[in-house]
């Protein structure tokens, strides 16, 4: 989740609402990453939860499942309203949290999954 949140929060800087308009692969991206944070949601702990009460885990989950499964009529605009307003507290509520309860050690971030594959070798 605080990996997707601030992948959103880095794709939107100082880009206006026109040019993630006009920009098709940010709205993707951004899309795509709030239907990865609400997919987390999905398996976060009561325990958790209870823990995380300032990050509204219902309201994350139904955005996903609308996005999901009523693809063919996401409102861009909701997108760039959850970018702009919801995205920064999820960051903060996730940092504090992971800041008193720090994740496993074998968790990897994406980019360190990446970075420790082996490069294909060119085609010959």
């Amino acid at each position: 989740m605080l990996e997707s949140a601030k992948a959103i929060q880095h794709y939107v800087k100082n880009l206006s609402f026109d040019e993630f308009w006009d920009d098709a692969l940010k709205r993707d991206a951004v899309t795509y990453r709030i239907n990865i944070i609400g997919e987390a949601a999905k398996h976060i702990s009561p325990a958790t939860a209870k823990a995380l009460r300032d990050i509204p885990f219902e309201m994350i989950r139904g955005m996903r499942n609308r996005m999901a499964h009523d693809y063919d009529r996401i409102d861009y605009r909701k997108v760039w309203g959850v970018a702009q307003e919801t995205i920064a507290p999820l960051i903060a509520a996730l940092q504090k949290h992971f800041a008193a309860h720090p994740p496993p050690p074998l968790v990897e971030t994406e980019y360190e999954r990446l970075r420790a594959r082996p490069m294909p070798k060119s085609p010959q």
